[in-house]
């Protein structure tokens, strides 16, 4: 509950998803190499993730379930970033 409070607040300061997530990364001193072996997700993802770049994704469930998956592994609420990330690509798209 607190971390969904903590997320809620970070991005009701205009951080995009990746910015959250690659800031709890680099809290957490885990290597995007190290992640994406475990995810079984390809780095070019995880970066795009964490840079904002959503253009090289196959499509919008791969986009979002990789962020779920890549916030769940950094103890952070991947339905809670899922949902922000597809709220900020639809604003993105007005």
């Amino acid at each position: 509950e607190d971390q969904e409070k903590q997320i809620t607040e970070t991005l009701e300061l205009g951080l995009t998803v990746g910015c959250v997530i690659r800031d709890a990364r680099k809290k957490s001193k885990l290597k995007v190499k190290v992640i994406a072996e475990e995810l079984k997700i390809s780095m070019k993802y995880l970066d795009g993730i964490e840079n904002d770049d959503y253009s090289n994704f196959p499509g919008d469930a791969y986009m979002t379930g990789f962020v779920k998956n890549y916030a769940n592994y950094l103890d952070l609420d991947g339905d809670e970033l899922a949902n922000q990330l597809i709220k900020e690509q639809f604003s993105k798209s007005l």
